[in-house]
């Protein structure tokens, strides 16, 4: 099930939703992410962002979130210590990471939606970059789906030393619906949320 989502001017339908996630899936099984691996990713709020979140639970992997303000040091750090073998970024924010991005991972380029030109740190071209957009709009919808789904690796504000992150361990395929089901009865009761409900996310993802 898919909702319907809302971003700026854009409706995006629950069908069109699965098959952005499904073809978000092919392109990180195409680039070899998959179940249990983790990647990484670095964009600002966008359905991008959804479906590349929804793909790393189809094909069972683990996504790691990069907060769009760090510098070289900050994500080069979490990129390491979590084992990401790739990094969806935005163009525009490689320049400020550049720098802490270990040698030789691979790196998923989201070009502004504008085409407008990215300025370029001289070290980016030696990395090795995939244009998302280019290989997103080839990519046939995924139909595999992985029966243990992963989610997010959280780490945290690090203000006892250095950032920690959180990996849940994958639930066993008999345990996936009976805990979407106290999900969803737990969000019924706590926050009055039903299936036709619409729901604002106004926090960063």
């Amino acid at each position: 099930m898919f909702p319907t989502l809302s971003f700026g001017d854009q409706e995006i339908t629950p069908p069109d939703l699965a098959i952005g996630s499904a073809k978000a899936a092919d392109v990180l099984a195409s680039i070899g992410i998959a179940e249990g691996d983790t990647f990484a990713v670095m964009l600002r709020n966008s359905p991008t962002l959804i479906e590349i979140m929804l793909a790393a639970r189809q094909i069972g992997a683990y996504f790691v979130p990069l907060n769009w303000h760090f510098k070289a040091n900050e994500a080069g750090y979490i990129l390491r210590d979590s084992g990401a073998k790739a990094l969806v970024i935005n163009s525009d924010l490689l320049a400020q990471i550049c720098k802490g991005i270990p040698p030789g991972m691979l790196l998923l380029e989201v070009k502004p939606d504008s085409g407008a030109d990215v300025q370029r740190d001289s070290g980016i071209t030696s990395l090795r970059n995939i244009d998302w957009y280019a290989r997103w709009t080839q990519a046939k919808p995924l139909t595999k789906v992985s029966d243990r789904p992963r989610g997010m690796i959280a780490y945290t504000s690090g203000t006892t030393g250095l950032p920690k992150g959180v990996r849940r361990v994958p639930p066993r395929p008999e345990e996936v619906t009976v805990g979407a089901e106290r999900m969803a009865r737990m969000f019924q009761a706590g926050l009055g949320i039903k299936p036709d409900a619409r729901c604002l996310v106004s926090a960063p993802l």
